[in-house]
Order: C-alpha cells, then structure tokens, then sequence
C-alpha cells in the first residue's frame, strides 16, 4: 500500500540528510547543551559549596580555559582544513600529540607563574592539586581538538555524545563536595576522563594510534595554523576581557548585568556559529561554496529573526528569573542580539577565507574589530553606562561588515 507523504514531509526529510543542516544541527544541540549544562552546574555549585570554594573553582576553571586557548595553536582549524588532503591517521595522531604537549608545557609554566607570583590561589601549595590543574589543562585541550576531528570527519554524533560525557559533571558535584572547591573542578575533571575514554573508543575504530608527528603535514599547516590562531585570539580577547573592564569602569553590580545578558544575547551567535562551521568543513571536502554559501545564509538569517522576536518580546521575564535587578540590563540584552545579525556576515566571510586558506584577511579584519571593539566600548560606557557596550558591538560589526563589502567588490566576489 503506498502511503502518501506530505510534500513539505518529504522536504523536511531532504534538509536534513543535507550534510550542512545535519551537521549544523549536531553542532548546535552541542552549543545549547553546554550553555544549559553550564547553566545548572554553577547553580547546583552555589548552593552545594560556599562563595569561597565556587570562586576559588571559577578561577581555576577558567586558567584551565586560558590555557585552552593559547595551546590548541590554530590546529583545529587545520584539521578541518587539511582532513581530506592527508590521511585521517596522520592528521589526528599529529594534531593530538602536538596540543597534548603543549598545553603540558604551558600548563606547568602556568604553574610556575602563580608560584613565583606569590598568587592567593592556595591550591598551589598543594603538589597533588597542582598536578589535578595542569592534567586538567591538558585534558580539556585535547577534548577541543577531538571535537573538531569529530566535525572534520563529518561524525558530528559522536561531537554531541563526547559533550553528553562532559555534561556529566553535574553529576559528581555532590560525591566530591568533601574535596571543597577542587570537587568542583574534580567532578569536571572525572567528566572529561569519562569522555576521553569514549573518544578514543570511537577512534580506534577508524585508526591506529601511535606517538608521531607528521613531518609534512605540520610543515605545510604551519601558516595555516598560525595565521588561525593569531586571529582566534584577537576575536575571542576582546570578549575575554570585557568583564573585567567593566568590573573596572563600572562596578560589580554593572558587570553582572553585563555578563548575565551577553551570555543570553550571544546565544544567538550560536547559530551563526554553528552553520559557518559547517559551511568551513564543507568546503573543505570540495562541496561547492556558492550554492553552500547561499544555503548558510538563508538558514542563518531564518532562525535569527524569529530567535530576535523571542529575545525583544521576553527578553525582560528570562533576566527576571535571574533577579530583579538584572531587568535593568534589558537594552544590552537587545543590542547584543541585534548585533548577530551583523556578526552572521562576518563568522561566513571567516568561513569561505579558511576555506581559500585566506586568513591574511581575517587577521586584518579582527586586530580592526579588537581595537575598535575595546575603544568603541570604553567610550560609550562613559556615556551610556553597560549599555555601551552593546552600542559598540553592534557598531563594531557594522564596520567589520562595510569592510568586507569592499573586499568582496574589490576581489569580484560581488
């Protein structure tokens, strides 16, 4: 008996055996899942374990994300890039090895920093908490760059079910809280062994592990990397940085508001996110960029506006739940969602110059927004108090789009 199929069915159905959606969904159920993780985790911390141990955690934990970010060295993009040039063994092995040991290094100098600095972090004194920290560093590291051989290999499940393992962590929470505030980065720490184990299960599957590095593949992905990795930086920094700035300028109570309604607002850059990295592996396995440039757009700027709706309607009720006195933080809230339609130009423009293996560009263009990002928000600040930092958001990525304009008409893309 043939059973009828609605058309929009059958379309629904096409989308999503698309290689750029499915992906693209993965990789987005992965963002959400972290946000809202990350979300219940420090809830569930705030009252389990007193201000000291959560404080003393959030500085480790985000010394561990530092460390994250100066060990991958641009690598991960060069694994997407360079995935369908070079075998799938050399690429992993050489990438795995190469983070795993700089991020060693680097953790162990961290170390050495806080030591020689006299730091108030007293885990320090403690040799065995030391060595939790600095193994921390290295397994959160090598956990970023799995992900991203994942999203190279087109496996973007098991990118999502390695991120269900590290959500985990909640989990531990309550069994480890005799360990004070290193229960909180212990239960994380146990989260990311248990997803470790299943990433290199599922590897196994597809190559033999070994301790070399490939000579040619990291001779040839050297400036690849490197430019990546300088403008990973100069993009990320300025973000970094900004709640410290305005702890500075303002006050603690404004860079609450500050960090409470950017991490809602930049939920929407989670979408843009999310396609252009799709767009970037496509690419990078020969798909045509045109027809997958314009398939991003549509379905970027597709889920934008109504997300935005959402954001102008019941912005106020989700700041709300967070306290009353968040409410007041309503207009950033509002720029900095605006803002994502602005940055969906930029993040696709980054994707087809990784795939042209054009990042002089992207360098360029974000030691612009770093500078202009960091001035633009100092002097509004002083004018328009935390909202200013949404005014210069939203300005920044107007420019940063005005430019890539001109580089598109000047090269002929348009």
């Amino acid at each position: 008996m043939n059973v009828h199929v609605p058309v929009y069915i059958r379309q629904l159905r096409c989308h999503l055996d698309d290689p750029l959606y499915k992906n693209s969904i993965f990789i987005f159920t992965t963002r959400v899942l972290t946000v809202v993780v990350g979300f219940i985790f420090w809830m569930i911390a705030a009252r389990l374990y007193s201000v000291e141990d959560v404080g003393l955690a959030v500085a480790l934990i985000s010394s561990a994300t530092l460390i994250n970010l100066f060990s991958t060295l641009g690598i991960e993009h060069s694994i997407i890039r360079y995935f369908s040039t070079y075998s799938m063994a050399k690429t992993i092995n050489s990438s795995v090895l190469i983070v795993t040991l700089t991020s060693l290094v680097i953790g162990v100098a961290y170390s050495i920093a806080l030591i020689l600095l006299s730091s108030n972090l007293t885990f320090i004194n403690n040799p065995v908490y030391l060595f939790i920290f600095v193994a921390f560093g290295v397994i959160s590291t090598i956990a970023v760059i799995t992900g991203n051989i994942f999203i190279a290999m087109r496996k973007t499940l098991y990118y999502l079910v390695q991120n269900v393992f590290i959500s985990a962590r909640v989990l531990f929470l309550i069994p480890l809280i005799f360990l004070g505030s290193f229960g909180i980065v212990g239960s994380t720490m146990v989260a990311y062994i248990f997803a470790f184990i299943f990433v290199l299960f599922i590897l196994s599957k597809f190559i033999r592990f070994n301790f070399k590095v490939d000579r040619d593949y990291v001779l040839n992905s050297f400036s690849y990397s490197s430019r990546n990795y300088v403008a990973t930086l100069l993009s990320e920094v300025p973000f970094l940085l900004m709640p410290v700035i305005v702890l500075h300028l303002l006050g603690e109570a404004d860079a609450a508001k500050y960090y409470i309604a950017f991490s809602i607002g930049s939920f929407l850059m989670q979408i843009t996110y999310t396609i252009s990295t799709s767009l970037f592996v496509e690419g990078s396995h020969g798909e045509s960029m045109k027809k997958n440039v314009i398939k991003s757009g549509v379905a970027i700027y597709s889920l934008l506006v109504p997300a935005f709706l959402c954001i102008f309607l019941f912005g106020e009720y989700l700041l709300d739940i967070y306290g009353t006195e968040y409410v007041a933080s309503f207009d950033l809230l509002k720029l900095v969602a605006l803002s994502s339609f602005f940055q969906a130009i930029y993040s696709l423009y980054c994707a087809i110059q990784k795939v042209r293996m054009g990042m002089d560009s992207v360098v360029k263009l974000n030691l612009i927004m770093f500078c202009l990002f960091l001035v633009l928000s100092y002097v509004l600040m002083g004018i328009f108090g935390v909202t200013g930092v949404g005014y210069a958001m939203v300005i920044t990525f107007i420019v940063i789009d005005l430019l890539i304009i001109g580089i598109s008409k000047k090269e002929k893309w348009i």
